[in-house]
């Protein structure tokens, strides 16, 4: 105090200095705690970034996945009730006169797309391409929001396959001729003057039945040229890689050979149709069992009953089977897990 007293003017600086450095000290601890704060929940974020990142990019992006092809063979050797893009699957919905809905992958967000009756469904991109029930089976594209509605050709369309650019198809106009057509409506040309079933285009091939030869196994380029016979009085056959799984007309079994007719290989003795491959396992119907659905392994192995209806037009789509009740007289659309649980009725 008596410092303070003799010398005013000098303590009353030491004093406002004082004051002033704590200050500034006080403001430099708090900034290197702001500081280290946040260097800290860097750190930690970067710790933690690559798992929680990746689910939720993963999420977020599954509704912007496209299409390259627009539905498996499988499916669409079934009348293509069913195709999957991103996270919606699109359907024929056989309790509204088989009009083309679409549902969200969790089951959610049921949306009506249009009023025909829609099979042979293909969808790549913001299009849908089907065979219109309501006019003669032609072919129609609608956007998946239901607009843009557009008549493409006036064939009649079987077995559609949408792949890239170019849809392939068997024209019922013409006694199931081979057709391909640009996705915008350009470009039409015939590939084969047979008469084309259960197609399946696989890379630069297109593989078919015959009608004209006994529904032989054939296969022809996506040009058109080199048509080749593979095999005789094949039944049903769905290509999975380098493999055909296939039926005989008049002779009981399911089968598989190299997609060069090499290796054939009998895999059961039931009487098959509805062949629908995914993965490691085929799904068909037997009709040694009341039409029911069984899966085996492509390996042949594994032979599993999976449901109790008599059953019809097998599809497969995001850990799901669609299949149409053929024992009840209004064929009711159902769904069941890849094993057999979870029966549910679609609508």
């Amino acid at each position: 105090m008596d410092f303070l007293m003799k010398k005013p003017i000098f303590n009353l600086i030491a004093y406002y200095g004082l004051r002033k450095q704590k200050k500034f000290i006080k403001i430099i601890t708090t900034s290197s705690m702001v500081f280290a704060g946040i260097v800290f929940m860097v750190f930690i974020s970067g710790c933690q970034t690559d798992k929680p990142k990746n689910q939720v990019i993963e999420t977020a992006n599954e509704y912007d996945i496209v299409n390259e092809r627009g539905n498996t063979v499988g499916n669409i050797i079934n009348d293509g009730l069913v195709a999957k893009q991103g996270g919606w699957i699109y359907y024929s919905n056989l309790s509204d006169g088989k009009k083309l809905y679409k549902v969200g992958a969790d089951g959610l967000s049921r949306i009506k797309i249009n009023d025909d009756v829609s099979r042979n469904i293909n969808v790549v991109g913001e299009w849908i391409y089907y065979s219109n029930g309501s006019d003669n089976e032609k072919l129609y594209k609608i956007k998946t929001d239901g607009t843009g509605k557009t008549m493409m050709t006036n064939d009649s369309v079987w077995f559609l396959n949408v792949v890239g650019d170019w849809i392939y198809y068997s024209n019922g106009s013409e006694l199931g001729a081979l057709y391909k057509l640009k996705v915008d409506g350009t470009n039409g040309t015939k590939l084969s003057d047979d008469w084309c079933e259960n197609v399946n285009v696989v890379g630069d091939w297109i593989y078919y039945l015959n009608r004209k030869d006994n529904k032989n196994l054939y296969k022809i380029r996506t040009s058109g040229l080199d048509k080749t016979k593979i095999y005789d009085l094949v039944g049903q056959f769905n290509i999975e890689k380098d493999w055909i799984y296939y039926s005989m007309n008049l002779i009981n079994g399911l089968y598989k050979m190299k997609i060069d007719g090499t290796n054939k290989v009998k895999l059961n003795n039931d009487m098959v149709s509805n062949i629908n491959v995914s993965g490691d396992w085929i799904y068909y119907r037997n009709k040694s069992d009341n039409n029911r659905i069984y899966k085996i392994k492509t390996d042949g192995t594994d032979k599993t009953r999976l449901n109790d209806d008599e059953s019809a037009n097998i599809n497969i789509s995001g850990g799901w089977i669609f299949y149409q009740s053929t024992s009840e007289e209004e064929g009711k659309f159902y769904k069941i897990k890849n094993d057999g649980t979870v029966r549910q009725v679609i609508k």
